[in-house]
């Protein structure tokens, strides 16, 4: 049976994904994580002073002065390696996620590269992935994710 847990949903590449899967693994989880990064920038934000200073900036810059501090500049440095390091994470998911969904209809990850295409490749892609039934059955890619969910094949 293929490992079905969420590490292997998130980050790898092989096998297949059921669109409810897709949805229930990787989108909805994707949102929540981004509010919670969103809470965590700005408790970041709080903790290191960067929202008062930012108000006391906006006054001083009219005075010719700026307010930043080491403080403030190491609560810069700490967002930024935050948003860093997380967009790293939601973008290797978003394309592992990607290419098990294009491998549950039959299809290459290199699909994927349509996303680049301007305007309407990231569309396309949404609605590949995320309403597009796959493959009924096995194949080339591995067992039809709904049969080992114990799911009927959603038409």
């Amino acid at each position: 049976m293929e490992n079905r847990s969420l590490s292997y949903m998130l980050f790898s590449f092989q096998g297949r994904m059921s669109r409810s899967e897709y949805w229930l693994r990787y989108v909805v989880p994707l949102l929540l994580l981004y509010v919670g990064l969103l809470v965590l920038l700005l408790v970041i934000a709080l903790v290191f002073g960067l929202v008062q200073t930012l108000m006391m900036t906006a006054s001083s810059l009219e005075q010719g002065g700026s307010q930043f501090g080491a403080l403030q500049i190491v609560g810069v440095i700490v967002m930024m390696l935050t948003v860093f390091a997380s967009s790293i994470a939601f973008l290797w998911a978003g394309i592992a996620s990607a290419v098990k969904r294009l491998h549950d209809c039959n299809r290459t990850g290199w699909f994927y590269l349509l996303v680049f295409i301007p305007g309407i490749g990231p569309l396309l892609m949404l609605i590949w992935l995320g309403f597009i039934r796959g493959t009924v059955g096995e194949n080339k890619f591995g067992p039809d994710p709904n049969d080992l969910l114990g799911d009927k094949p959603d038409a």
